[in-house]
């Protein structure tokens, strides 16, 4: 069972609805593909919110009196952390402090990347809904667009 977050547990509560929606219809034969639909659409504009809302947490901690532990505490790319593997070879690698996310067909990234000029931007990009099967393009794909924000 996956643990969530306290800033996820809105999104925890409808995918849990969900699955009580779709075992609910498995078990009794009845079609809810419409509410199950506007369900999962609710649950994708949630995760969107979410994540836009992590960005700005990210920025205000950019500026609290704690932030270079923080910083410190956060893997960096290519180098050490849950993304030691990524981005080895590319601007990305040894400039990215990045966290990371999965859950199945969602991977995620959030962090931040000093750019040329020398500014420091947060970001957070997700995956969401991919197929099964396709994790290894997803990551490849989402540390290319890493790779670009290091060269902005």
């Amino acid at each position: 069972m996956r643990t969530y977050l306290d800033f996820e547990k809105p999104m925890a509560e409808l995918e849990r609805k969900l699955e009580e929606m779709k075992t609910l219809a498995q078990g009794n034969n009845v079609n809810f593909s419409d509410a199950i639909s506007l369900l999962e659409n609710n649950i994708t504009d949630l995760r969107k919110e979410i994540f836009e809302n992590l960005t700005d947490i990210l920025n205000v901690a950019n500026k609290d009196a704690s932030f270079n532990d923080f910083y410190k505490s956060i893997g960096i790319l290519g180098l050490n952390g849950t993304v030691r593997n990524l981005g080895k070879g590319t601007k990305a690698a040894g400039n990215i402090h990045v966290k990371s996310g999965s859950i199945e067909g969602t991977r995620a990234y959030a962090g931040y990347v000093t750019s040329k000029s020398g500014s420091m931007l947060s970001f957070s990009i997700i995956a969401h809904k991919y197929l099964p099967g396709s994790t290894r393009v997803i990551t490849d794909s989402l540390v290319k667009i890493m790779a670009l924000m290091a060269e902005l």
